[in-house]
């Protein structure tokens, strides 16, 4: 293994960790919005693709801007549905499809 690799997997680790700590959650990363954005968003993924693996709660923060995003394409007037915030409406059938619909 190159030192190259080996830093890499090292710093990837270290991420990892600081992000099962919850870390993305202190003052020092929410007050420079910028500066730590890529670590929130990366814990934030971790956290969805746990929840979705284990079919568990699917992160508050990551249900928001779905919602948001989700009211942003609707009509106005027209009624949501909140289907998509129950990890157990997504069986294996339907994440494949879903897998197979983004790789076209």
């Amino acid at each position: 293994m190159s030192f190259n690799s080996a830093f890499l997997l090292y710093n990837q680790v270290l991420v990892a960790l600081a992000c099962d700590l919850g870390l993305d959650s202190l003052p020092c990363c929410t007050d420079m919005a910028h500066k730590w954005a890529w670590f929130r968003r990366y814990c934030m993924a971790a956290r969805v693709v746990s929840a979705m693996v284990r079919r568990g709660q699917l992160p508050a923060t990551f249900l928001e801007e779905v919602g948001k995003k989700v009211a942003d394409m609707g009509d106005e007037g027209e009624a949501l549905t909140h289907d998509y915030t129950d990890s157990l409406t997504f069986t294996l059938d339907l994440d494949e499809q879903l897998l197979l619909w983004m790789n076209r």
